[in-house]
């Protein structure tokens, strides 16, 4: 598994699922105010559609974004992003 390739293809899908529930015209503009609702609903008060709308473009052309960016962008089109933690043991007769 290539990190780089997981990000790659989960900032895709939001980007597809954008585009289907907004349209070509609109998207990055409703993505992105509903990734300031969630920023302010998390404590960030001073996230607004013009200060952060180019974040969210370049967190998806230029896949620069840090998980809890990722997280959220992928919540506001309805996604969850799933971690799994697990753990392989080689038992040795």
């Amino acid at each position: 598994m290539n990190p780089k390739e997981t990000k790659s293809q989960i900032l895709k899908a939001v980007q597809a699922e954008a585009v289907r529930q907004w349209g070509e015209d609109k998207w990055v503009l409703n993505l992105t105010k509903a990734y300031c609702k969630i920023l302010q609903a998390n404590g960030d008060t001073e996230a607004t559609v013009v200060n952060r709308r180019r974040s969210v473009e370049r967190a998806l052309t230029e896949e620069t974004c840090n998980l809890e960016n990722l997280i959220a962008l992928a919540h506001c089109v309805g996604c969850r992003v799933q971690l799994a933690c697990t753990r392989e043991e080689i038992l040795v007769p």
